[in-house]
């Protein structure tokens, strides 16, 4: 009679025998991180049962080593598609920056406006702080008016400062020579030739400083004729009156002196370098003068023509506080006011390093970002 055990127990012994096999195998193979496989061992003799049992366990061998193999493949697939989606945010990471280090290239061989202009005013600050002597080699009108810029705003809000001396009775706040405000033209801020010049002391626009050239006796008719009519149409701009013929008696009368020049200074006599330079200084003059009595034609500031402009104070302080509260800058120095200028330009830098020595540091430091 044959004896069959159940399936049961036949599944358990399988089980236990893939256990015992499995850790025998790897007890005896070192670790090397590659995938092991049950390798069972051939039966060449046995009963039916033992092939039976012998079978049943290749197959279960079989199955698990199918379902690990299923499992690897779902783990690398799985790991390919996160490698590809890492892929390509990397490509769009690498996009963008390429793109950024092309810009950072770009900005330090053409810094935009602001970037430039942020170089150009720690250029200017280097040169007034240390380089002063560098400065005063040329004509000192920008400088000016940057430490005017610089000044007005502080130099109001410092007289309110508790603790604080006041700047009016310091050694910094110096007294101006009359003769040196004579010298100290102003500007009403125009741009370019056009704009409206006058001397601090006395405010009268289209003054004549005329320059060597038109000095001469053979131009005086048409000075005098020039200057009769402007009088007229300053009178007739500042009573709100209509410039009527007056205007183009002026603008007639800077064509004839025009016309004089070019009669006197003929292209012979112009080969000369230094006539050419007395003829061009004097054409300049005259267009800037055309364009000023433009402006002033055009201007609807009634305080340009009555007075109010002038400036009646005697110190550095008052000078700074007059053309602030009129909004006024300076002008380019006539003939002989360069040194007033480079004397003025001292006064006031040393006033500007007083209040920067005063400014907290922190303060100091984001003026300069």
């Amino acid at each position: 009679m044959r004896f069959l055990i159940p399936r049961t127990v036949r599944v358990l012994v399988v089980l236990l025998v893939l256990v015992v096999v499995t850790t025998l195998q790897a007890q005896q193979l070192p670790s090397t991180g590659a995938r092991e496989h049950v390798h069972l061992p051939p039966a060449f003799a046995g009963t039916p049962l033992s092939f039976q049992i012998q079978a049943e366990a290749q197959y279960l061998a079989a199955r698990g080593d199918l379902m690990e193999s299923a499992a690897i493949a779902r783990r690398i697939n799985a790991d390919a598609i996160a490698n590809e989606i890492q892929n390509s945010i990397d490509h769009v990471d690498a996009y963008f920056r390429r793109r950024e280090i092309n810009r950072e290239a770009r900005a330090k061989e053409n810094p935009d406006y602001l970037a430039a202009e942020t170089h150009r005013q720690a250029v200017r600050r280097q040169r007034l702080e240390h380089q002063l002597q560098d400065v005063l080699k040329g004509d000192v009108t920008d400088e000016l008016n940057w430490l005017l810029a610089e000044l007005s705003g502080p130099i109001l809000a410092y007289q309110y400062l508790q603790g604080k001396t006041s700047l009016a009775d310091t050694e910094l706040n110096a007294k101006l020579r009359p003769d040196a405000i004579s010298l100290i033209w102003l500007s009403d801020g125009g741009s370019g030739p056009g704009r409206l010049t006058f001397a601090a002391g006395d405010p009268k626009v289209l003054q004549t400083p005329w320059p060597p050239a038109l000095r001469k006796p053979q131009f005086a008719a048409q000075r005098d004729r020039f200057e009769s009519n402007r009088d007229r149409l300053v009178k007739n701009l500042r009573n709100g009156q209509e410039p009527g013929e007056a205007e183009e008696e002026v603008v007639r009368s800077i064509n004839d002196l025009l016309v004089a020049l070019q009669e006197a200074y003929p292209d012979e006599r112009r080969k000369d370098a230094a006539e050419f330079l007395s003829y061009n200084t004097a054409r300049r003059f005259l267009r800037s003068l055309a364009a000023q009595t433009h402006r002033a034609l055009q201007t609807d500031d009634a305080s340009i023509f009555d007075g109010s402009l002038r400036f009646q104070g005697e110190r550095i302080l008052d000078l700074i506080q007059h053309m602030d509260g009129c909004g006024l800058v300076f002008a380019p120095p006539p003939a002989g006011g360069e040194r007033v200028y480079r004397a003025l330009l001292g006064d006031l830098r040393n006033l500007w390093l007083s209040l920067a020595a005063d400014e907290p540091a922190s303060a100091r430091k984001d003026s300069l970002n």
